[in-house]
């Protein structure tokens, strides 16, 4: 057989025909591994809106990545401080940031809006230490964690302690959103 421009084109054709039916007939095969679970704690009486995200791999309890993204207003800030002073606030939690930034694989940022901060945490445990990571001011752990030496963070018992803690699970990212937030 002869394979002439003209064969060689439908045989391409062919063939690329073939590959796009196996990418629709079979977008599983191309989807990602990686699972992402949320949850809230929010209380627009208290202006706090907490929210955490877990990252890991599809049937493994070993977290991956972890997010934090935190608006508290002033005034929430002000009654747990229990100061009016707002620098005196602000120092506190600048302190606590320069804490995060210094462990491997984390990430935090602060920004001071009109009447409340945002923070956001990023953890990534590929290269961060969870030992450290619970070492650090405003870690949350179970109560048989503390003062033991943990090899991964389990989503599981994150899960658990969350819940115990009134957090909520969120599906499809639907977050409760403060009122009254000034930029």
């Amino acid at each position: 057989m002869t394979l002439t421009p003209k064969k060689i084109t439908t045989l391409l054709f062919m063939s690329l025909l073939l590959v796009a039916t196996t990418l629709v007939s079979a977008p599983s095969a191309f989807a990602s591994t990686t699972v992402k679970k949320e949850f809230q704690l929010f209380s627009q009486k208290k202006g706090t809106d907490l929210r955490i995200t877990y990252y890991m791999a599809k049937d493994s309890d070993k977290v991956t990545k972890q997010t934090a993204e935190n608006r508290i207003t002033y005034a929430a800030l002000k009654k747990s401080a229990k100061t009016d002073n707002l620098d005196t606030i602000k120092a506190k939690l600048k302190k606590v940031q320069d804490s995060y930034n210094g462990v491997k694989g984390v990430k935090e940022t602060l920004e001071f809006k009109g009447n409340y901060v945002l923070e956001t945490v990023s953890i990534n445990y590929k290269k961060a230490d969870p030992n450290e990571v619970l070492a650090l001011q405003g870690s949350q752990t179970d109560g048989n964690s503390q003062n033991k030496k943990i090899a991964y963070i389990s989503y599981k018992l994150s899960a658990k302690t969350l819940k115990e803690q009134g957090y909520k699970a969120i599906k499809n990212g639907q977050f409760q959103t403060l009122q009254n937030l000034e930029e």
